[in-house]
């Protein structure tokens, strides 16, 4: 996973989006993890596995 300080992640915003794609981004503020970039096929990816498990729940 890549790690970002919030102002570089500010600064090159596009290439974190781009390093997305390939892994994880997390940027750094304050010292402190505060987010973490993902492609939107991940995205996705975990939503749907998310909401199949709360399915099966409910069943």
């Amino acid at each position: 996973m890549k790690t970002w300080p919030a102002t570089k992640a500010k600064q090159h915003f596009s290439q974190m989006i781009d390093g997305a794609e390939v892994e994880p981004q997390l940027v750094i503020r304050r010292g402190e993890p505060s987010g973490v970039v993902i492609s939107y096929n991940e995205y996705q990816s975990k939503i749907t596995s998310k909401l199949a498990v709360r399915a099966e729940i409910h069943q």
